[in-house]
């Protein structure tokens, strides 16, 4: 992350530095100095006033002007910057700021002019000794006279004027006026948070004294600039969205979010503002507590509010009297902490800096901030429509913890030999933790402990039961189990015999899975930790095995608080220290960490990284002749090819591609084959010969043509691969969606189940070749995609092949709603019902929301307006609160009951039917509201994602606001 000051920007800075980070405010730049420049030759000069709330760029700006008068060549013969403190303390009147300007003159002249600088040192010093009211006249007469010997004008720098002429005595804006309209050697560039009295009012010193510069929000390109120049995450247009909303086009506020995202995607960042704003709470606590009673008392009640509030509402819910409260309100927005915004009986107040909002609700009561995560939820998903869900991890750790690694892993360890059952255990805990994140019911069912089945005395065979039951998933007493691995440990983890110290590592990592099960992660972690500790040292192959999953399985247990950096961090301790094990005994545990190690950069966004870690696998395994490493091996070289497609290295992809090909090109292994196929298409589609959308349609088509003729066993490793390739294709794709989220929800089903089904798998890519087809425009071919799942899988009686068809229905439905066949959208809603009822309390497949939808866009093509909404309503009941794929599912589908007939007036009255509901749906209902004229009063962030909703519809939809009702 690059280095940005977010306050005090110049202090302790060279202009050099200061330059790089100055990426926007560039107009209002190019004002302030065009003003300055007009003022070189000129017999009396303009000077400027810098308008804008705290955190606006203020002070950045009037840095940024300094370094530009000290570098410009036009302007530094003539103009010297006289940059005063933000806060000028010391100042209470004229004389003490014309000494406080001497002081700083002294500072500024330092590295230029050594002797004169040295010289107004002692003049400032000698001044201040003996200082009297009287003396103003003599400290201007030696700026001036400093200004006359190095021949160049004086620009005073001067923050906060508004809070400087509020400080000091009354004469001080008189006399300040007096010398900048006589003295043409003397001109100031100043800042406030806000106009105040002194500029505006014909009797006051200051009236039409300034040039106003005002600092308005920052837009969003703005925003884009500023974010790309200062976080490690990029942004796009659609990215920054939500954190201009947010911040209000703060750059204080925006610069504190993109240092708080250092390698997390935005959504995750979105997600964290919690963490965010404990972060900084003193930032936000400090300005609170620095107001004075009845103004913080005043303030609270606003922010608390959350809405443009009148006085008498901010009154009341301060539990003050409206005279003292308008009182307040005029002193907080000459503060700049408040804005006003209407006239007379209409005018309404808000906080001027967003975050204080969302940071006082969150630090409320449990209901008050489950508004703003509802907020934040629809944000996430409303703004992931198109870049924001390929940034998104969720996608990949499915695929991390997908049932084929789970399978892959069960195999590997099925095929370790007998003496190896320490490590097998282990490898059990990784694959449960990676599939489940720990301590689901699911997960627990898996580990249970029979006590009366240990039967053996000896704590050795002991540990070959449990290990064995464990792999089992027959165990039933954890606490009994636990205590048993302690035992064993205690008695074989100091032994000279190697096998027994493994033992004794190997029921050290049980423990961990065990305490894992039930709940107490942070023990776990400490037991993964104990094991590195207590053999870390041991040099027997199979012990440092151990190690190396104790490590592995410890970072996974992080996963589920999201640090997915440790586990990163954890996997190149990993493989720098066994990748080079001669004995091999650690092999797996490599392999394992070199997954993970993949999955883990492609999700922090270090995509360059990811073709490193597929060199060391081909390094650490290219030699190696089992056919499962071998399979690593290729699947390395085809996620390189991928990889360098989509970053834009064509010569690099088409040299691995062709390694690849080379490589194995005697081998007939129909994966293999697959895999040179998948390289190739990406690289076709990174080089434009297809777009992305057609590469992804291909490898379906390629994956279908493999699946169809090859067994479930024979397909892990490609499955997991090419379930990596193909994020590599909708990261960069420019239509929305182009199947992610199906993707996702793919995964979920095929996790429901402990071996893969080929039918499955085949049903899924035909499935999301549908989709992307859909999602192209293309309905009739994405209608005859679904007919060919259908006509392969209508009579199969596995129910996670059914699920998918029921799904396929769904999209078939909503393309033959889409070309206008009523009649065969009509039957295939009632296929689907009939499917529903079969389905029926078997499994997690609830799309009846959908459906719904299906069937109002249905009755709407007939005309049948009042039917469809009836439909609604009672599909309305399917919905399930803060469930995020309803969510963004209402928000696809509702423009497109509008466009097809929809009342807003009627979908108005559905969606806030249920008030928690209409809580997960709030901007969209507001954008309703909106589009037929109906006032609106909701925060700002809420009314701003509203009008973002409205412009889709209408630049996606075609959809004009309708007559005002």
């Amino acid at each position: 992350m690059k280095p940005v000051r977010k306050f005090n920007p110049g202090t302790g800075q060279s202009d050099q530095q200061l330059i790089a980070q100055y990426v926007v405010r560039e107009t209002e730049l190019e004002i302030a100095l065009e003003s300055l420049e007009t003022n070189i030759a000129a017999p009396s000069c303009q000077n400027t006033l810098v308008v804008g709330p705290r955190g606006a760029g203020k002070t950045m700006l009037l840095a940024r002007v300094a370094a530009e008068l000290r570098r410009n060549p036009n302007l530094s013969p003539h103009l010297l910057p006289v940059r005063l403190m933000e806060e000028s303390l010391e100042v209470y009147d004229i004389g003490e700021f014309w000494l406080e300007t001497l002081f700083h003159l002294a500072l500024e002249l330092e590295g230029s002019m050594p002797d004169l600088a040295r010289e107004l040192r002692g003049t400032h010093k000698d001044l201040a000794s003996r200082w009297r009211e009287d003396m103003a006249p003599q400290a201007l007469a030696f700026l001036l006279d400093a200004s006359d010997r190095i021949g160049r004008r004086l620009v005073l720098l001067v923050e906060n004027l508004n809070h400087l002429c509020r400080d000091a005595d009354s004469d001080f804006g008189w006399a300040l006026r007096g010398v900048l309209q006589t003295e043409p050697n003397i001109m100031l560039l100043g800042s406030a948070t806000t106009r105040f009295p002194e500029i505006d009012d014909a009797n006051e010193p200051f009236f039409e004294m300034f040039r106003i510069l005002d600092l308005k929000p920052l837009s969003s390109a703005e925003c884009l600039r500023l974010w790309n120049n200062i976080a490690d995450v990029p942004a796009s247009k659609q990215t920054i969205r939500p954190l201009e909303i947010f911040t209000g086009g703060s750059p204080r506020l925006l610069a504190i979010m993109a240092d708080f995202a250092q390698n997390r995607s935005l959504p995750q960042l979105m997600n964290e503002l919690v963490s965010l704003i404990d972060n900084h709470t003193e930032y936000f606590r400090g300005h609170l507590e620095r107001l004075p009673k009845g103004e913080r008392r005043v303030y609270v009640a606003l922010i608390d509010l959350w809405e443009p509030s009148s006085t008498g509402e901010i009154a009341q819910r301060a539990r003050m009297d409206v005279r003292t409260t308008s009182t307040s309100l005029g002193r907080l927005a000459a503060r700049g902490m408040v804005s006003p915004r209407g006239t007379g009986s209409r005018k309404h107040y808000l906080a001027t800096e967003r975050l204080y909002c969302i940071y006082y609700k969150l630090r409320r009561e449990r209901d008050e901030a489950a508004v703003v995560h509802k907020l934040i939820r629809f944000m996430v998903l409303f703004y992931s429509n198109n870049e924001l869900a390929k940034l998104s991890t969720g996608i990949l750790e499915e695929a991390a913890r997908s049932a084929s690694i789970r399978e892959g892993i069960r195999r590997a360890v099925e095929e370790l030999p007998q003496d190896r059952l320490p490590i097998a255990s282990d490898w059990l805990a990784i694959l449960q933790m990676a599939g489940e994140a720990g301590g689901s019911e699911e997960s627990q069912s898996q580990v249970q402990l029979h006590s009366n089945q240990l039967g053996a005395r000896d704590p050795f065979e002991s540990a070959r039961k449990l290990l064995n039951l464990a792999m089992d998933g027959e165990l039933d007493d954890l606490a009994e189990a636990i205590a048993a691995c302690d035992e064993i440990v205690k008695r074989f983890e100091n032994s000279p015999e190697a096998g027994h110290r493994a033992d004794a590592a190997g029921a050290l990592c049980l423990k961990g899975l065990l305490q894992g099960q039930i709940g107490d992660v942070g023990e776990a972690i400490s037991t993964c930790n104990a094991v590195v500790e207590r053999f870390g040292e041991d040099t027997a192959p199979t012990v440092q095995a151990l190690v190396a999953s104790a490590l592995l399985l410890g970072g996974v247990y992080r996963l589920p608080a999201g640090e997915v950096e440790v586990l990163a961090s954890t996997c190149d301790e990993v493989i720098e220290r066994f990748a080079t094990d001669d004995a091999g005994e650690a092999r797996p545990q490599v392999a394992l960490a070199l997954v993970y190690k993949g999955a883990t950069d492609w999700v922090l966004g270090n995509f360059g990284k990811v073709t490193a870690v597929c060199d060391k696998a081909i390094g650490v395994f290219g030699h190696v002749d089992e056919e499962e490493f071998q399979a690593l091996v290729a699947s390395a070289f085809a996620v390189k090819a991928a990889m360098q497609g989509a970053l834009d290295d064509l010569e690099g992809a088409l040299a691995t591609r062709n390694e690849l090909a080379h490589r194995f090109e005697h081998d007939d292994a129909p994966e293999l084959r697959a895999l040179v196929a998948i390289a190739t298409t990406c690289i076709q589609s990174a080089e434009g010969t297809l777009n992305r959308s057609e590469a992804a349609i291909a490898i379906c088509d390629i994956l279908v043509e493999f699946f169809q003729d090859n067994s479930a066993r024979s397909i892990q490793g490609i499955f997991n691969v090419v379930s990596s390739v193909y994020q590599s294709i909708p990261h960069h794709i420019s239509e929305p969606n182009a199947g992610i989220e199906l993707w996702g929800n793919t995964f979920k089903i095929l996790r429901a189940n402990d071996t893969l089904d080929r039918h499955a798998l085949v049903a899924t890519i035909l499935l999301t070749k549908a989709t992307i087809e859909a999602e192209r425009g293309e309905p009739e071919e994405s209608i005859a995609t679904v007919n060919e799942m259908i006509r392969r899988f209508s009579k199969s009686e596995a129910l996670n092949v059914q699920g998918l068809v029921t799904i396929a229905l769904v999209k078939k439905g909503e393309s033959e709603a889409e070309i206008g066949r009523v009649i065969e959208a009509h039957s295939t809603c009632e296929e689907i019902d009939r499917r529903l009822i079969a389905l029926s309390g078997q499994g997690e497949l609830d799309i009846k929301w959908q459906v719904g939808l299906l069937r109002t866009q249905v009755h709407l093509g007939e005309g049948q307006h009042g039917v469809a909404m009836d439909a609604l309503r009672s599909a309305y009941s399917a919905f399930i609160a803060q469930d995020d794929r309803m969510i963004r599912l209402t928000l696809e589908r509702v423009p497109i009951l509008v466009q097809a007939g929809a009342s807003e007036s009627d979908l108005i009255e559905i969606l806030t039917s249920d008030e928690e509901k209409c809580g997960d749906l709030l901007p969209l209902v507001v954008a309703l509201r909106e589009r037929i004229g109906e006032p609106i009063r909701a925060p700002a962030e809420v009314v701003e994602v509203a009008a973002d909703i409205r412009e889709r519809m209408e630049s996606d939809w075609g959809l004009r606001e309708p007559a005002k009702e």
